[in-house]
């Protein structure tokens, strides 16, 4: 099964049994989330969003697995940022309670100020499948997910084709920012403060698919904001990076 969006100048096709193929059945069958925006956000964007991986698993049967999420993917009109109840998640869908991290996604993109909104970026994880906490998850766990996920993400990449990615985890050997470091071979790396204590935020250019690519590497938002210099300097080097392209 392919699923098309009519996005912007071209039809976008994420092949369903593709993707399956490359998780594999073991990874299909846990609890997860396959996006955190919705399926309309499968077309051309200047941003990916990418967190590390989804939330806690409090009663593993309340939670689609990864399959279902995919099977569900063609009607999915809902954002998991803006219209979900980050403290009733596991319950039902509450359009009243943004969460916090939720807030400070839209208020990055509201000061980046792009011609769009956060409901408008495709968003996902790393790593599809819920944990309690990385600490959970051992090394090789961590590598062998991230690596069979990534090559969906390239899937929707080849889609979405951003100019950045905005990837919040940036500690330690298990985050997304570290993970696609090493992957995307990144270099010259240059960091500033985030405006929040000590975390900075990371930030490097490679090529993907023959096109630069902006990575910019956050401290986790659910727990760290972004002060205004920082979200002026990313913008700062996305405009710049446009202009040299």
């Amino acid at each position: 099964m392919k699923i098309e969006i009519w996005g912007d100048y071209m039809n976008c096709a994420l092949d369903i049994a593709q993707v399956e193929t490359l998780l594999g059945e073991d990874f299909l069958n846990l609890p997860g989330e396959f996006l955190y925006s919705d399926a309309k956000s499968l077309k051309l964007g200047e941003l990916y969003i990418l967190g590390t991986n989804p939330g806690e698993v409090r009663i593993p049967s309340m939670y689609p697995s990864v399959g279902e999420q995919l099977l569900n993917l063609p009607s999915k009109n809902f954002n998991h940022y803006l219209e979900m109840g980050w403290a009733a998640e596991n319950t039902e869908r509450v359009n009243h309670r943004i969460s916090p991290l939720g807030k400070r996604l839209s208020g990055i993109i509201e000061k980046l100020n792009r011609h769009y909104t956060l409901k408008d970026v495709c968003a996902s994880n790393l790593i599809f499948t819920r944990t309690k906490d990385l600490k959970s998850m051992t090394q090789a766990e961590f590598d062998d997910y991230a690596i069979r996920c990534w090559k969906v993400h390239r899937l929707i990449l080849n889609i979405v084709q951003p100019k950045a990615l905005l990837v919040f985890g940036n500690s330690g050997p298990k985050s997304a920012y570290r993970f696609l470091q090493t992957e995307l071979a990144g270099r010259r790396e240059e960091s500033f403060p985030s405006g929040h204590g000590k975390t900075r935020v990371y930030h490097f250019e490679t090529q993907l698919n023959n096109k630069k690519l902006q990575v910019f590497g956050a401290p986790h938002l659910s727990r760290f904001s972004l002060k205004t210099d920082a979200i002026t300097r990313i913008s700062a080097l996305l405009s710049q990076a446009q202009t040299l392209a």
